[in-house]
């Protein structure tokens, strides 16, 4: 459980240094509060001590300036507030309804938990094309491009450099991996982790796979 910590301030006379602050620590849960705004479906998302909100949540929010005739709100204790995206879809060519969905957390994170994030999205969205479109080995899942290859930027052996992806793979047990070649010495080919590609760069790979799979059907 998350804690807060406060400050408890004591005055301590002293004959030469006049007062002093001695800070007395005590352990305090944070309550999040979801609030959806009914007129423009805004959601914001409040974490605050929960010492600070009291018996009554909604004489609370009037207090920070919410109307509370126009919002929905919830409270939670919980430090993981999972969100699952939906999507509802006809596929072109079945003309069939389809669903997908995607798991996520409400949260607030820094630059480089945002960068994190995305990463773990893009590499899912990658699992999930493999599993569609790859051709099965040894119960996982792998493309081979030809042609027109992806070209992402990345790291090999802790230099930036333009990769060439040449394959990608996602094992039996769930993990991915890529094969590739620096773009610009062309000499040999390498296995390359996943979390070695810079944040919004391995879509490309994905996209690819969907695009190489439509001239497959053409």
């Amino acid at each position: 459980m998350l804690s807060v910590s406060f400050f408890n301030v004591v005055k301590n006379k002293s004959s030469d240094m006049g007062y002093k602050l001695i800070c007395i620590t005590k352990n305090r849960k944070a309550m999040k509060i979801i609030i959806l705004h009914d007129a423009d479906a805004r959601i914001e998302y409040l974490d605050v001590a929960d010492h600070l909100i009291g018996s009554d949540i909604e004489e609370f929010l009037t207090r920070q300036g919410f109307s509370v005739n126009n919002i929905t709100w919830l409270v939670t204790s919980a430090d993981h507030i999972p969100v699952v995206y939906h999507k509802y879809d006809i596929d072109c060519k079945t003309g069939e309804a389809t669903h997908t969905k995607r798991e996520a957390e409400l949260q607030d994170l820094t630059i480089h938990g945002q960068l994190q994030a995305l990463q773990h999205r893009e590499q899912d969205e990658l699992k999930a094309a493999l599993r569609k479109y790859g051709t099965e080995v040894d119960g996982g899942f792998e493309v081979h491009f030809e042609g027109e290859q992806p070209i992402v930027a990345g790291y090999l052996f802790d230099e930036p450099r333009d990769i060439v992806i040449d394959a990608a793979r996602l094992d039996a047990d769930g993990n991915l991996s890529l094969l590739g070649e620096d773009k610009e010495v062309r000499d040999g080919q390498y296995d390359i982790e996943p979390s070695d590609i810079f944040g919004g760069q391995l879509d490309y790979v994905t996209s690819s796979i969907g695009a190489w799979m439509k001239e497959e059907h053409v």
